[in-house]
């Protein structure tokens, strides 16, 4: 039997995105250790430990750089990794990689894989600050990178990006995202009155504002139209000011579902799933719509527009464009049929692209190097 760690900077991912890893990596005959900050909210060790890993706190801020602390968790897990002695560690999110990397190859794990599961903030700000912020950050990930084996992608243009300014060059792995559970996520039928739903942590880059501005512009002419915002702001950088959503709430625009760790219920009362980001890994929101059977309106972006098969399984709109947005909602409230054969398309490619099991298996072959 083998040892495989896997490290990721949220808790609650690890219950929802690498769930069907573990199953297969311990279905292999592997021993799966994972590691995380802890999450009071998330009931991740219980789950780990239903499909047959352990879960260890490692303590660290997620969410800005803190030089004296990321060299001291380095130095941690350098040292935990040589205790442990894996044969394999997967590395997800960006300090995972970037302090995580060098600390497994220091420690002689013998295979070191990261998976980029999108660029997000450091690497779509604007002005003097946020090209600061991305030249930091791309010097940070290419020296991280030469410790690794094998990187995954959740995107072409991330892959692309990452080879074209010099991050990455070695084996490349582009997968479906995380895929989704396609029995945990069952095809579901439409509810009888309209629901727009969308789901993010509250957040610029996921497009909150944009969608609020689009529920005020359709709720003019469609005052029965329910738009529902489900999710929560974790006081990162780019965090929408809870009074703006609190006002939009206030003034009837959106309901607030609040933090909902599973997404079954919500997509299975909603009609319409929208998602205005800026850009992402591939949006597991979006895998979690198709698999339901729900048409989607979001952003013509990487990591949204893999998702979806433009005026088959949903609508691509620019992003950072309200309007725009409200008019593609509008397009699909004004005709219940197409809207409902959009879903049913985006089951099949579900079926047929987003299998969580088939992406695990093909996860597993690369961080063990047997690809």
């Amino acid at each position: 039997m083998s040892r495989v760690v896997l490290v990721g900077s949220f808790a609650p991912t690890l219950q929802k995105f690498r769930l069907p890893l573990v199953r297969e990596l311990v279905a292999r005959g592997h021993e799966v250790i994972a590691w995380s900050p802890d999450d009071p909210a998330s009931d991740h060790a219980a789950r780990l430990a239903q499909a047959g890993a352990r879960w260890e706190c490692i303590e660290f801020t997620r969410n800005r750089a803190a030089p004296l602390a990321d060299w001291r968790l380095g130095r941690h897990m350098r040292a935990r990794l040589r205790s442990l002695r894996p044969d394999a560690a997967l590395l997800y999110s960006a300090k995972p990689i970037v302090i995580g990397a060098p600390a497994a190859r220091g420690a002689g794990v013998p295979r070191v894989t990261a998976m980029v599961t999108g660029l997000g903030y450091l690497f779509l700000g604007t002005g003097i600050r946020g090209s600061v912020r991305s030249m930091i950050a791309r010097a940070a990930y290419r020296r991280a990178l030469r410790s690794c084996d094998a990187a995954i992608f959740h995107n072409v243009d991330d892959a692309a990006f990452f080879g074209s300014a010099g991050l990455w060059s070695g084996l490349t792995q582009v997968s479906a995202g995380s895929g989704v559970d396609l029995g945990e996520y069952p095809h579901r039928p439409l509810p009888p009155a309209p629901v727009v739903l969308m789901a993010a942590r509250f957040l610029r880059e996921k497009g909150v504002a944009e969608f609020l501005a689009a529920a005020s512009i359709v709720r003019r002419s469609h005052s029965t139209v329910r738009f529902v915002l489900a999710g929560f702001g974790d006081g990162g950088p780019g965090e929408i000011d809870p009074l703006v959503i609190r006002a939009a709430s206030q003034r009837g625009d959106v309901e607030l579902l609040g933090r909902v760790p599973h997404l079954g219920d919500a997509l299975a009362r909603s009609s319409i799933v929208v998602l205005p980001s800026w850009r992402e890994g591939l949006s597991h929101v979006l895998l979690e719509a198709a698999a339901t059977g729900r048409a989607v309106v979001t952003t013509d972006v990487p990591g949204c527009r893999d998702a979806v098969v433009a005026g088959e399984t949903g609508l691509l709109v620019p992003p950072r464009d309200a309007r725009t947005l409200a008019d593609a909602i509008m397009i699909l409230l004004a005709d219940p049929a197409r809207c409902a054969a959009m879903g049913q398309a985006a089951r099949r490619l579900a079926e047929s692209t987003f299998d969580a099991a088939v992406v695990a298996r093909s996860h597993a072959d690369t961080i063990l190097g047997t690809a």
